[in-house]
């Protein structure tokens, strides 16, 4: 037997294998405790060649792994590769409930006639409301964020049909926007108001002064609503926040204030950022003057101050 001069070149039976022990600080990072390969039927000359290759793609691992943020990427990657197997199984389970809701009922007796057992319907929503409420109970934040993500797949996924009823939709929605929450909570969110605003501007072109402008309008927004993710910016929302401006602006001043969020909302629709535009559900105060008088009228000393202040 040749001398085992090699590091992490390990021998049995006749046969080479590579294995090395994970720092223990990065057990969780990567999911597992030893790398071991087998080099398979070669001679001593092969295996030495196959188990330093192996060596060097591991040690360029680690060192990439002092990154902070690379670490954090790839605990991530990790855990959803745990998840992702028994969210597929889930998504192929429910599958059959697209189109027959009794699908988990149906039986055949002993004569071999079918039968819809008692069982109450399988309820989407009440199995992610519970597996919410398991997940929140977790401490790691990085096995929460696979398990919402998951469970934001299995149960709010093209294969499930929302409730028809409001009231039940309207928990559906709320329970989508929670975990979406919890998720731009912890691995924060490219789709925020302020971050689809800049997108908007360099998109669109718009000038250094007019961006200016609309950066304060969408801030005085964030002031009252939060930097919240753009699909979580719903016409009541955005009704309520009318509601605050309008006592301390003209009609057309709160036209200018949403010029920005319309524009935003027009690219988020077109780039499939969100799914529907609630501008349309947000109307706005007519205004009473002459365009004559809008044209020449000053700003009122409210508005005046206001605009100082931002």
């Amino acid at each position: 037997m040749p001398p085992k001069t090699v590091k992490y070149l390990k021998e049995d039976r006749g046969r080479f294998f590579y294995q090395r022990r994970v720092p223990k600080r990065y057990h969780k990072t990567l999911g597992i405790t030893v790398w071991t390969e087998p080099c398979g039927d070669v001679s001593y000359a092969k295996a030495v060649s196959l188990v330093t290759g192996w060596a060097e793609e591991h040690d360029a691992l680690l060192a990439e792994l002092k990154n902070p943020q690379t670490q954090t990427e790839t605990r991530r990657s990790t855990e959803s590769a745990e998840v992702e197997p028994l969210v597929t199984r889930m998504i192929d389970g429910m599958q059959p409930l697209k189109n027959d809701p009794l699908a988990f009922s149906r039986a055949v007796d002993e004569e071999g006639n079918e039968i819809i057992l008692d069982l109450a319907p399988f309820d989407p929503l009440k199995k992610a409301k519970v597996s919410v409420n398991d997940i929140d109970g977790q401490v790691d934040p990085d096995r929460q964020l696979a398990w919402y993500r998951g469970v934001l797949a299995a149960f709010f996924g093209q294969h499930v049909d929302p409730p028809n009823d409001p009231d039940e939709r309207g928990e559906y929605d709320l329970v989508k926007r929670k975990l979406e929450r919890r998720i731009a909570g912890i691995a924060g969110d490219p789709n925020t108001i302020s971050a689809v605003a800049e997108r908007y501007y360099d998109f669109s072109g718009i000038t250094k002064e007019v961006r200016n402008k609309y950066r304060r309008s969408i801030k005085t927004l964030i002031d009252q609503v939060g930097d919240v993710p753009l699909n979580h910016l719903t016409a009541a929302k955005l009704r309520a926040f009318r509601e605050q401006q309008s006592p301390n602006m003209q009609p057309t001043s709160l036209w200018a204030l949403f010029t920005p969020i319309r524009g935003i909302f027009r690219y988020a629709v077109e780039n499939e950022i969100v799914e529907l535009n609630p501008m349309p559900s947000v109307p706005m105060p007519k205004e009473k003057r002459s365009i004559q008088m809008r044209k020449w009228q000053p700003f009122s000393p409210e508005e005046a101050q206001r605009s100082n202040r931002l």
